[in-house]
Protein backbone atom coordinates (compact mmCIF):
# COMPACT_ATOMS: atom_id res chain seq x y z
CA UNK A 1 0.00 0.00 0.00
CA UNK A 2 1.28 3.46 -0.90
CA UNK A 3 2.20 5.79 1.92
CA UNK A 4 -0.62 8.34 2.22
CA UNK A 5 1.74 10.91 3.74
CA UNK A 6 3.67 11.37 0.48
CA UNK A 7 0.46 11.62 -1.51
CA UNK A 8 -1.08 14.09 0.96
CA UNK A 9 2.06 16.21 1.02
CA UNK A 10 2.22 16.22 -2.78
CA UNK A 11 -1.44 17.27 -3.01
CA UNK A 12 -0.91 20.09 -0.49
CA UNK A 13 2.13 21.30 -2.43
CA UNK A 14 0.20 21.26 -5.71
CA UNK A 15 -2.51 23.43 -4.16
CA UNK A 16 0.10 25.93 -2.90
CA UNK A 17 1.84 25.93 -6.29
CA UNK A 18 -1.38 26.56 -8.17
CA UNK A 19 -2.25 29.51 -5.92
CA UNK A 20 1.21 31.00 -6.42
CA UNK A 21 0.98 30.48 -10.16
CA UNK A 22 -2.35 32.30 -10.36
CA UNK A 23 -0.77 35.16 -8.46
CA UNK A 24 2.22 35.06 -10.83
CA UNK A 25 -0.09 35.26 -13.87
CA UNK A 26 -1.54 38.44 -12.42
CA UNK A 27 1.94 39.83 -11.56
CA UNK A 28 4.46 38.33 -14.01
CA UNK A 29 7.23 40.73 -13.01
CA UNK A 30 7.29 39.39 -9.45
CA UNK A 31 10.42 37.23 -9.60
CA UNK A 32 10.06 36.09 -5.99
CA UNK A 33 6.96 34.16 -7.05
CA UNK A 34 9.01 32.34 -9.68
CA UNK A 35 11.51 31.26 -7.04
CA UNK A 36 8.76 30.11 -4.69
CA UNK A 37 7.08 28.12 -7.48
CA UNK A 38 10.40 26.49 -8.43
CA UNK A 39 11.06 25.49 -4.81
CA UNK A 40 7.62 23.90 -4.55
CA UNK A 41 8.08 22.15 -7.91
CA UNK A 42 11.29 20.59 -6.56
CA UNK A 43 9.44 19.39 -3.45
CA UNK A 44 6.68 17.90 -5.62
CA UNK A 45 9.29 15.97 -7.59
CA UNK A 46 10.69 14.49 -4.37
CA UNK A 47 7.22 13.35 -3.32
CA UNK A 48 6.57 11.82 -6.74
CA UNK A 49 9.90 9.98 -6.63
CA UNK A 50 9.04 8.55 -3.22
CA UNK A 51 5.60 7.50 -4.41
CA UNK A 52 7.20 5.83 -7.43
CA UNK A 53 9.66 3.93 -5.23
CA UNK A 54 6.90 2.76 -2.92
CA UNK A 55 4.74 1.74 -5.86
CA UNK A 56 7.60 -0.26 -7.36
CA UNK A 57 8.33 -1.92 -4.02
CA UNK A 58 4.69 -2.87 -3.55
CA UNK A 59 4.64 -4.60 -6.96
CA UNK A 60 7.40 -7.03 -5.98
Amino acid sequence: MLNKNWREERNALVVKRNLLFKNFEAHPMNISLVHAIKKIDDQIVVCEEQLGKEHAASRR
